[in-house]
């Protein structure tokens, strides 16, 4: 009971013009920090990350998962489902690792069942 007593006038009291200072000082700071960890300005951010989200199906899961994977350099990947559980790939990929990278997401993805690997490496 004690404690309703202590914490009511802070509930009654609300924010204060400072608090909105706070607040979007700290706003600004988590943009300066997504711009710096990322390379991106917060509104470049919300446009890549809207752009897949959009996509739906099976081509679309499998696309958010390689854009978003530290391990997967940035490559051009056509992703198709030709049919229902089944993923086509088609990609000119810089190495090995990152063309297995690729296959281990896809296969790993909810609701792929079968993918057709149509990636060259680089250089072939």
């Amino acid at each position: 009971m004690r404690r309703f007593f202590l914490l009511c006038p802070l509930l009654v009291a609300g924010c204060q013009s400072r608090d909105v200072d706070i607040l979007a000082k700290i706003g600004q700071r988590a943009g300066q920090k997504l711009e710096a960890g990322f390379g991106l300005s917060p509104e470049a951010m919300a446009g890549r990350l809207r752009g897949p989200l959009e996509e739906t199906g099976l081509p679309g899961r499998v696309r958010v998962r390689l854009l978003y994977d530290r391990y997967v350099p940035e490559t051009e990947v056509q992703i198709t489902a030709p049919s229902p559980g089944v993923v086509r790939l088609r990609a000119t990929v810089p190495d090995a690792a990152t063309r297995q990278r690729i296959l281990d997401l896809t296969r790993s993805t909810t609701g792929v069942e079968q993918v057709i690997d149509e990636m060259k490496l680089a250089g072939e």
